[in-house]
């Protein structure tokens, strides 16, 4: 509802003419209720991202530590978790970009996600025996995949395949077969 709400106004309105009063209004909810779920605006246009990276480090991360992996693990384990991910707010917001008026944030909030996913993946690569470098590298390399995919899938027909396709391709770029 909060999402459907925002993409409605950033397209009408673009993303910095739209306010969170704005979102809560089209969507019938309180400001509180909005905070509920998320703490920005911009966390509306990248929830199943969220999610996927919430679970990525869940399976990376079972019971707070970090289990060792190897780089193939890792990269299955992203194409498996982010491969289901459903064209959302993020790929409308990709797809629509210009007129939303949200390159900016599209680029400073996706770096930041970015980041988060190397950093969950880092530890489990350093437990699994690479060195501190190998494992940021990967880590970085895992991450910069995913979200590259995440861009051309959304400039392409969203929904016409599954993010798997793109996804895979974009480890190929780098040489991993899958």
């Amino acid at each position: 509802m909060l999402e459907e709400a925002a993409c409605e106004l950033f397209l009408e309105r673009g993303y910095p003419g739209t306010s969170v009063a704005d979102i809560t209004t089209r969507a019938g909810v309180s400001r509180a209720t909005f905070f509920n779920y998320v703490t920005s605006k911009s966390d509306l246009l990248w929830a199943g991202v969220d999610d996927a990276i919430d679970d990525a480090a869940a399976r990376l991360h079972p019971s707070g530590e970090p289990a060792a992996v190897g780089t193939h693990e890792l990269v299955r384990l992203v194409v498996e978790v982010a491969g289901d991910l459903a064209p959302g707010v993020a790929v409308l917001a990709f797809a629509n970009a210009e007129a939303m008026d949200i390159h900016d944030e599209l680029r400073t909030t996706g770096a930041q996600r970015q980041a988060r996913l190397a950093g969950i993946a880092r530890k489990p690569l350093r437990i699994g025996g690479l060195g501190p470098l190998e494992a940021d590298v990967w880590s970085r390399a895992c991450a910069g995949a995913v979200f590259a995919a995440l861009e051309s899938w959304a400039l392409e027909t969203p929904g016409a395949r599954a993010f798997a396709e793109p996804l895979k391709e974009a480890f190929r770029a780098l040489g991993i077969e899958i």
